[in-house]
């Protein structure tokens, strides 16, 4: 999987791209990682640190119709 950035330059009251740079691959020095509920990308470190403040607890559901 490869990145890419793109610089460009949009008038701030029309929208309209004036001036717009060739892409460039960024170098990753680690794999990154998708959420696959929030579509968040990140480094693996970042999903971990989140986890450790904020960890998941066990809710009861119950099933009465």
């Amino acid at each position: 999987m490869s990145s890419y950035n793109q610089r460009f330059l949009k008038d701030a009251i029309t929208g309209v791209v004036e001036e717009m740079a060739e892409p460039v691959e960024v170098q990753q020095t680690e794999p990154h990682i998708q959420c696959m509920v929030c579509q968040f990308v990140g480094n693996e470190m970042r999903f971990v640190k989140q986890a450790e403040r904020e960890p998941r607890t066990v809710t009861v559901v119950s099933s009465v119709y």
